[in-house]
């Protein structure tokens, strides 16, 4: 009886490191999409604009930019903080940007899906905080990296995703 209990042991520990490995690669694939649909958006707003049926939201008005370059350091930095807002439940309407290295600039986002997330961030919308769009869209600076960093929060069903440039 005990190689039977050891045996249910191993196949439930394995559910969970499968289950976690499914959540991963799904969040890897959440942060390429999302890089994606940034550099689209940057780097064509004009026919972003038309594909994306949004001709209110004057990103046809927007100067092309570069593509943001996905960087390590920068995505570590994200999912550092991307992992601490979701352990921090209780505040998650009430975020304040504390890091002692600020020399770089942030989105935050809190959504149940990466089209609300995408929504969110590229057309200021469906969020009290404004200023994704500038930031990503590079109005008012010349960043050139990203990092993005993709935590999810079960009993809440919420991804929380933090994006920094510089």
């Amino acid at each position: 009886s005990i190689n039977i209990v050891n045996s249910q042991y191993r196949t439930s520990s394995s559910t969970k490191i499968i289950e976690e490995i499914k959540l991963r690669k799904q969040i890897l694939n959440q942060v390429d999409t999302l890089l994606k649909e940034i550099n689209f958006a940057r780097c064509n707003p004009k026919n972003y604009s038309l594909i994306k049926n949004l001709q209110f939201e004057r990103l046809d008005t927007l100067l092309s930019k570069e593509p943001f370059l996905l960087d390590y350091e920068l995505c570590k930095k994200a999912q550092s903080y991307s992992n601490k807002l979701s352990k921090d439940t209780y505040n998650l309407n009430y975020v304040v940007c504390q890091h002692s290295d600020m020399n770089y600039n942030e989105s935050i986002c809190f959504s149940t899906s990466l089209n609300k997330t995408i929504y969110q961030l590229i057309l200021d919308k469906g969020s009290d905080i404004k200023g994704h769009r500038k930031h990503l869209l590079s109005i008012d600076n010349k960043d050139t990296k990203i990092g993005i960093g993709i935590s999810y929060i079960p009993s809440l069903e919420w991804y929380v995703i933090v994006i920094v440039t510089e």
